[in-house]
């Protein structure tokens, strides 16, 4: 008697749940909300992370420096940058050290061959496409995270293209 009790409540709850998911309908999908930021840090060093579409991006900012890391299952970039212009980019226990206001061919070129065939840099390219009109301040850090990382790689056009994109006034209503 009790065990044939217990399997109506169960099934009765899956119905009930079921039922009350159909009435609501699907949730509305908004650009860039399969992403999940989460903000933090210390009085010395503000923390931002952002997840989404198998993706994972760290960001650590402190007064004269910024580590990025970005990582999906089995791949990650790490970037380390300071107020002097000096860039680390390291990936599979391999790395390249560029000042980005000297921007060295060679260094540029060994970067774009470390970042080659990235599934982390695919993830965050992504990442960054549901992202583009994204108005909140997390969206935009990662929108400038993704123009170092490929300032580094040596293509400066996404960079450029962020910079003027976030200086456009907003249009009048």
């Amino acid at each position: 008697m009790v065990r044939g009790l217990s399997i109506g409540v169960v099934v009765s709850m899956l119905i009930v749940s079921s039922g009350s998911r159909a009435a609501a309908g699907p949730p509305p999908i908004h650009r860039g909300a399969d992403v999940r930021f989460t903000a933090g840090g210390t009085t010395k060093e503000a923390t931002l992370t952002a997840e989404g579409l198998g993706v994972r991006v760290s960001k650590r900012v402190g007064p004269d420096t910024v580590k990025i890391r970005i990582e999906v299952a089995n791949d990650a970039i790490d970037v380390d940058a300071n107020a002097k212009g000096a860039v680390r980019l390291a990936r599979r226990g391999k790395s390249v050290s560029l000042d980005m206001a000297v921007r060295d061919a060679k260094a540029i070129a060994t970067a774009r061959r470390l970042t080659e065939g990235s599934a982390a840099l695919k993830s965050f390219g992504a990442m960054i496409a549901t992202l583009e009109s994204d108005e909140r301040n997390a969206a935009k850090s990662m929108l400038t995270s993704w123009a170092l990382v490929n300032a580094i790689r040596g293509d400066d056009q996404i960079a450029m293209a962020w910079r003027v994109a976030s200086r456009r006034p907003a249009p009048c209503q």
